[in-house]
């Protein structure tokens, strides 16, 4: 377990595996959903975000981007899975919500999350745990973004728990950190219900396959 590791067999394991390091080649696409309001500035780096790669002790700040914008909606909208009622969005909050496109200003410096585990030791689901879980959870997330940080990378990249298709890279993730170059710029943004989807489906249809009930209103 996490206990057993320290940020040197980290920076050991990053030396020794190449595999577990990634860069983003300059104007590579990431994606991510927000609320309209957010359209003139969508890049915003949180200490608070209270999600799975917060820094523990939110020294630094982060945001979280889809590969794919699937992978962006998907993880902006979870169906519940610890009970028998499914999730209800109202339209008119998916009416207030853009999916943005941006783009990469430089080769980015990742770290691939379950490579590095792996290494560790560590099983790759233990990633992927719910914040709630008896074996705490987003605990083994949040210690990566603290030692990952203060390596110098520019992020890590983890695999979604909510989208996955296999055989390809659109179900994966990236968790920026601040504090870096400049790393990204917006190109584009659209209403999220007025995107195309490339799997062929309406934004409300796939959300739809997820489990999630778009209720009026």
């Amino acid at each position: 377990m996490i206990n057993d590791v320290n940020e040197k067999d980290v920076e050991l394991a990053l030396e020794r595996a190449p595999r577990t390091r990634l860069s983003l080649a300059v104007n590579t696409a990431l994606y991510r959903v927000q609320s309209s309001r957010y359209d003139d500035n969508p890049i915003n780096y949180r200490p608070d975000s209270d999600g799975r790669f917060q820094h523990p002790e939110q020294l630094v700040d982060v945001a979280y981007f889809g590969l794919s914008p699937e992978a962006a909606i998907a993880e902006s909208f979870q169906p519940y899975y610890e009970g028998p009622e499914r999730k209800v969005v109202k339209f008119s909050k998916l009416r207030k919500t853009s999916l943005h496109n941006l783009r990469t200003d430089r080769v980015l410096h990742l770290v691939d999350a379950a490579e590095l585990v792996t290494l560790l030791g560590i099983m790759p689901y233990e990633l992927m745990l719910p914040r709630g879980d008896k074996l705490q959870g987003y605990h083994l997330p949040r210690w990566l973004t603290k030692v990952v940080s203060a390596l110098g990378y520019d992020g890590i990249m983890y695999n979604s728990a909510m989208y996955c298709p296999a055989g390809n890279s659109n179900g994966r993730n990236v968790v920026l950190f601040s504090g870096r170059d400049k790393q990204l710029s917006p190109a584009s943004y659209n209403a999220l219900l007025d995107y195309e989807l490339q799997t062929g489906e309406t934004v409300l249809e796939f959300l739809e396959s997820r489990g999630i009930i778009v209720e009026p209103g």
